[in-house]
């Protein structure tokens, strides 16, 4: 049976199957697209998506472009050939799709199949083993050497082999795509690790790892941040069956980055960092804008930025708006900034897709949250064009505007007359804020107009809708007939536009001229009756134009056309001042264009190539246009340069006062100083005096003017575990809720100052907006706050974009890398890893500590500089009052030791017994939660002398330690205090307490801290320490109430990173 039906599958990845397909014998029908497996049609969709690419050489009356969502085991099976995509006529058997591009799996070589190679695709590389692309096997077309590596499965070894792939191409698509592969990608093979990143996109990433490490975890960052890992380990069964290795390897991360933006996959064992692979992120299919937040707050705050804003950005308004910013870029920082409104489509409109320039697209029921972001970041313009008068035009620019902003109003139509349309009643944009709009106006006196009737009625600076020259390649037909002469109309095709009456006008002319002539109408055309009438009429019609087509599209027309005369009253009003964009872009091509006869176009008349016609003389005009021979050029008013000055002098005229706008901005920030965010790991803040308590009170005491909050988040999940944890005497649920409320209120504040807040979240995936509106709400913003961070918790790397462009400064206390399990691991090293990495400065709390994260890869050699090691320190709270010298009392022979601390990890229990079974002279005080160690708190209470308090927070312990003779720390040395630093001896310190412990890592030379190797030397120390208290021999020693030396120095470090960072 002969094969009627043209298309591929052009896209297969981990999500999403994507093509094009028609059927020759009936191209106005809609094809259905099935996938198939096992004999059974699993998903299925029908061609419903534009493909201009395959319209514009090949014109439909349907679209033709198919997308079907899909999960990762289905990929697998397409890619393992058991699942196949068809096309399904009606009343025909379907024929099979086939695939010319895939996002292709990267598994290792092995023994067994190291010759056959499969293709290399888009942005990313890849390569299938014995799979191939379109049923062809493509090994043959190997064209330039690359390094890379192959898993041995027989010796679980990684071992490099020289395969040389660049581009490899099937033969049934060669005529289709070539597949290039990109040079990003890089291996790390060590012996242990070996991965791969299958898919980057710039939303998603899914891979896979093999490695000999059983703790071995993958860990992505895109654009340099972490990565949220929602799947891992996947089962992947074409890794299984090119490698051999049983064993689950696959995994999926989400994100949210710029296309272009560097993903990297890296694997963490616990022990050392390696680097796997990286690709650059490919533009998701659905996605049309792109920016980037790093380069929007450098360029904002540039002497010389402009920021261009429009209302709207799903249609053609914003063409006018792209005008503006192209006659700035590449000679100052330019930004767009437009809104998106659902009834308009919601998304970037199509002919700006895929542009490449930088443009803002907001939402508009997600403004609020924008205009905040803007606040937060100081994202603040010097100059602001502000394109259309319309409400949301200055909405948008009153949010984006420096106080001392110059303003510069733009007109290139009667906006007033479109705003008081039907379809415009009860709209923010429409008739309701007319008045709002005028008042404004009415103080910016710098203007800019399209034509000289806006101008001359607006009294501005004409900036035309200017262009580049196009380079100018030797013209591509596509018309049926060779001998014809091609008029072609490219734009938003409406009939109030009165394209169908042009297209019955070049009919009558091609009679009278006795002349074949075609009309090429290319753009969204609506309603789809009125593309019937435009082809009943012999017009040929088209898709829509993207703006990196536009210049091939218009080189297949002899002559462009920009509309045709109206002869209605009621068009007045709107071709008093229009004037089209399509007379550039015609001039700039060469061509000859046909112009219809305005007030808004008349200084144009004596404009070679330019052909003012009326209704009346169309023919006659049209005549004299197809024998005009010669080349066109761009006046000097219509190229960017001659725009450019245009801008100058509007912008020279205009003075530095954005006042008038503020009328417009509906959240005024607060205003705050100097700023120092503490953000916590844990919802305990202010209980214990940790060390983010105690660098609190240390920065507030050396800077009472600076505004020192310190702030944790609480999900609704951990907040049901406390509570249900609250009725446990061994917990300190009850007291971090009763906290928590306290925080949640306002009330909670240090003794210097300092304020506790607390942000609760739903869910994890709401940390973001929560910290977003959190530091919003305080006027806390990149110009006036130094965040301080205390990795790790799992909710940083949530908040990280949000975060990461404020001046950071991360403090590594303790090591939660020892702690961490295979599930964990990769989580952690994540976040470890961009904060080494983007942080201001680095604190370690320990040498131990410090010394781990260099060893095992975390710190690059260029971040040394940056890192230093500042341990605990410990600053009595005023709340508490404390003797400047202690000599304790002993009261019927007893002597009171205490230990406090958490009960569940790393405490030597059969040490704590033999204690308290050393003397009966000895009251053994417990101070901690133990939730975790319960069985061991009631054997040690069986001794009648130890006294279990529960946890306490720090006022209490402190009243308590006052009644004590000395303390005790009998610590196991484990991965968990390894790389501690013990704030709990210094605290004892503070209030006069000798302190005998187990020699463990990081320990601080404190005063009056008796070490020991062994159990027997510890039991012997408290039974001398007892019988000198007894006998009443036991020196007291002098308490320092002294800022502690570290304590100093870490104010030192906050200070410098202030004064260089902070503005305000």
């Amino acid at each position: 049976m002969t094969k009627t039906i043209k298309g591929y599958v052009e896209h297969v990845d981990t999500t999403v199957v994507a093509g094009w397909a028609y059927d020759e014998t009936d191209e106005a029908t809609s094809l259905r697209v099935e996938i198939h497996q096992d004999g059974l049609c699993i998903k299925s969709t029908h061609t419903k998506i534009e493909r201009n690419d395959v319209t514009r050489s090949h014109p439909l009356a349907v679209n033709c472009g198919f997308k079907i969502r899909i999960e990762h085991e289905l990929y697998c099976s397409i890619m393992d050939g058991s699942a196949s995509i068809w096309a399904c006529p009606e009343n025909r058997p379907p024929e099979k799709l086939t695939i010319v591009s895939t996002s292709h799996r990267k598994v290792g070589l092995s023994a067994r199949v190291r010759n056959k190679f499969g293709a290399i695709v888009g942005q990313g590389e890849g390569w299938l083993g014995r799979k191939y692309i379109g049923g062809k096997d493509v090994s043959r077309k190997i064209i330039e050497e690359k390094k890379l590596p192959n898993f041995i499965e027989e010796k679980h070894e990684l071992v490099n082999h020289d395969i040389k792939i660049t581009s490899a191409i099937s033969e049934e698509a060669s005529t289709i795509m070539p597949y290039t592969a990109s040079t990003s990608s890089s291996f790390h093979i060590d012996g242990k690790h070996f991965g791969y990143i299958d898919r980057a996109s710039q939303n998603c990433l899914d891979g896979w790892l093999l490695s000999t490490h059983s703790k071995a975890a993958p860990f992505v960052l895109a654009d340099g941040i972490p990565a949220i890992r929602s799947e891992w380990p996947l089962t992947r069964r074409d890794v299984i069956n090119e490698t051999g290795v049983q064993k689950r390897s696959g995994f999926h991360f989400e994100y949210n980055v710029l296309a272009g933006s560097t993903v990297e996959l890296m694997a963490f064992d616990g022990k050392s960092i390696v680097e796997l692979s990286q690709q650059a992120a490919t533009a998701a299919p659905e996605e049309t804008t792109q920016w980037s937040m790093a380069q929007l707050i450098a360029d904002s705050v540039k002497p010389d930025a402009v920021a261009v804003t429009c209302w709207e950005g799903s249609h053609n308004p914003i063409g006018r708006a792209k005008v503006l910013y192209d006659v700035v870029n590449g000679k100052r920082p330019v930004w767009l900034f437009c809104y998106l409104f659902d009834e308009f489509g919601g998304k970037l409109w199509a002919p700006l897709a895929g542009s490449g320039i930088r443009i803002v697209a907001i939402p508009w029921h997600e403004r609020d949250a924008y205009h905040k972001m803007f606040q937060t970041y100081g994202i603040k313009f010097p100059t602001v064009w502000m394109c259309k008068p319309r409400y949301p035009t200055l909405l948008l620019g009153a949010n984006i505007a420096a106080a001392d902003a110059r303003l510069i109003l733009d007109f290139d139509d009667n906006e007033e007359h479109f705003s008081m349309s039907e379809g415009s009643s009860g709209k923010v944009y429409g008739r309701d804020t007319l008045g709002a709009v005028r008042h404004s106006i009415q103080n910016i006196e710098a203007r800019t107009a399209a034509s000289n009737s806006l101008a001359e009625d607006f009294k501005a600076e004409i900036v035309r809708h200017a262009r580049r020259a196009a380079i100018i390649p030797h013209k591509r037909r596509s018309k049926s007939n060779s001998n014809a002469i091609v008029i072609g109309f490219v734009g938003t095709v409406r009939p109030h536009k009165r394209i169908l009456e042009a297209a019955q006008a070049i009919r009558i002319a091609s009679m009278i001229e006795n002349i074949p002539i075609e009309f090429h109408v290319h753009g969204d055309i609506k309603p789809d009756a009125y593309r019937e009438s435009l082809n009943q009429n012999k017009a040929l019609t088209f898709g829509t134009v993207l703006a990196e087509e536009l210049d091939a599209t218009l080189q297949t027309f002899d002559i462009v056309l920009t509309g045709f005369p109206s002869q209605n009253d009621e068009d007045e009003p709107i071709i008093r001042y229009q004037i089209t964009s399509k007379i550039g872009d015609a001039l700039s091509n060469g061509l000859p264009v046909l112009v219809p006869k305005t007030r808004s176009v008349e200084d144009l008349d004596d404009i070679p190539g330019v052909f003012l016609f009326t209704a009346e003389d169309f023919v006659e005009v049209l005549h004299r246009a197809k024998r005009y021979g010669k080349k066109t050029k761009l006046p000097k008013a219509f190229t960017f340069e001659g725009a450019y000055r245009g801008f100058q002098e509007a912008e020279a005229s205009a003075p530095k006062d954005a006042s008038c706008l503020q009328r417009f901005v509906s959240h005024q920030p607060k205003k705050a100083g100097k700023s120092i965010v503490l953000i916590w790991k844990q919802p305990d803040a202010g209980l214990y005096g940790r060390r983010v308590d105690q660098l609190a009170r240390a920065i507030k005491i050396a800077h009472p003017d600076v505004n020192v909050r310190v702030v944790e988040m609480l999900s609704d999940s951990t907040k049901a575990g406390l509570l249900v944890q609250a009725p446990r005497f061994t917990s300190d649920a009850s007291q971090i809720l009763e906290l928590s409320d306290r925080k949640l209120a306002g009330t909670a504040a240090s003794p210097e100052g300092a304020i506790y807040d607390q942000i609760r979240i739903g869910k994890d995936a709401d940390a973001a907006t929560a910290m977003s509106e959190y530091l919003w709400q305080r006027g806390l913003s990149t110009d006036n706050t130094l965040i301080i961070t205390f990795p790790e918790f799992s909710l940083l790397n949530q908040i990280a974009p949000v975060i990461r462009f404020f001046p950071l400064i991360a403090d590594i206390v303790d090591n939660q890398i020892s702690w961490g399990n295979k599930d964990s691991l990769g989580r952690v090293a994540a976040q470890y890893a961009w904060l080494m990495r983007d942080s201001i400065r680095i604190v370690f709390n320990s040498q131990v500590n410090h010394d781990f994260f260099v060893d095992s890869g975390l710190i690059a050699a260029s971040k040394q500089k940056d890192v230093t090691v500042i341990p605990n320190w410990y600053i009595p709270s005023p709340a508490v009052t404390h003797g400047v010298a202690r000599r304790p009392q002993v009261r019927g022979g007893m002597v009171n030791v205490i230990y406090s601390g958490n009960l569940n990890d790393r405490i030597d229990w059969d040490l704590l017994s033999r204690v308290a079974g050393a003397s009966d002279k000895i009251n053994l005080h417990i101070v901690g939660a133990a939730a975790r160690a319960g069985d061991k708190i009631s054997e040690l209470t069986s001794h009648t002398n130890v006294y279990y308090h529960g946890p306490l927070d720090e006022r209490r312990l402190c009243e308590l330690l006052a009644e004590m003779h000395f303390a005790i720390m009998p610590h196991v040395r484990d991965n968990v205090s390894t790389f501690m630093n013990p704030l709990k001896i210094l605290m004892y310190s503070a209030y006069g307490l000798k302190t005998i412990s187990t020699s463990v890592p990081g320990l601080n030379n404190v005063e009056g801290l008796v070490a020991v190797d062994k159990p027997s030397e510890f039991i012997a120390e408290v039974e001398r320490w007892v019988e000198e208290f007894q006998s009443g021999r036991m020196e007291p020693y002098k308490v320092d109430n002294d800022i502690p030396a570290y304590a100093k120095s870490y104010v030192d470090l906050v200070s410098e990173v202030m004064l260089s960072k902070l503005k305000n």
